[in-house]
């Protein structure tokens, strides 16, 4: 293997070990070697620079930005090997659910989940696009959850929107057999848990029989 190209190094700077270099150009190289993922936002970026001590040296920043992109390599490739090259190998496409915006969301509010066959793990992997839903504080966040009657019974994930109201290929799961619940809906937590009324609402059109 040739050694790690100037780049690489400049990236995560002079200070970085070689071996640990070389380790990372491992993974360059894993990463390249596989379909482009989905383009990391930005807005995941600033959050993973805000974590206390990032900020600290210039080469920690280096170095959080370098595993930033190698995570995120590894996380969207896996994902969309897993998911979305359906046509290769992977999970089959089941359904696409819209969850509509109830009178507690502004009217253009919604989200489109794609739900694919369940992992043999019994996982149904999804993915979400969001749109129209306000920003949130911080220390809030959105949260997807299936329903029983009126009340939320098993969450889904959780996900943030941009200051556009927008959140692309946001990641949930769901080991649940969906013949147990009545409802996928969306609701804002705050920072003791409390949540809100539903935001989003959608019927849970698969009903599995397993």
């Amino acid at each position: 293997m040739s050694g790690p190209s100037d780049d690489l190094r400049e990236l995560v700077g002079a200070d970085v070990p070689q071996d640990e270099l070389e380790l990372l150009a491992d993974a360059d190289a894993a990463l390249r070697a596989t379909p482009a993922p989905p383009e990391e936002s930005e807005t995941l970026a600033k959050r993973v620079l805000a974590i206390p001590g990032q900020r600290s040296r210039g080469g920690d920043r280096r170095r959080a930005l370098a595993g930033l992109a190698i995570a995120a390599g590894f996380a969207g490739a896996a994902f969309g090997i897993g998911l979305w090259a359906g046509g290769n190998g992977g999970p089959a496409f089941v359904e696409e659910v819209t969850l509509a915006a109830t009178a507690s969301a502004p009217e253009a509010a919604e989200m489109t989940l794609s739900v694919r066959e369940r992992d043999d793990a019994g996982n149904w992997n999804m993915s979400g696009d969001v749109r129209g839903l306000p920003p949130l504080p911080d220390d809030h966040y959105y949260e997807v959850w299936l329903t029983k009657g009126d009340e939320l019974a098993e969450s889904c994930g959780r996900f943030a929107v941009d200051e556009d109201g927008r959140a692309d290929n946001v990641w949930l799961n769901a080991p649940y057999r969906f013949s147990e619940f009545d409802r996928w809906v969306a609701v804002e937590v705050g920072p003791d848990g409390t949540t809100s009324d539903w935001l989003l609402d959608g019927p849970v059109a698969q009903r599995d029989a397993a």
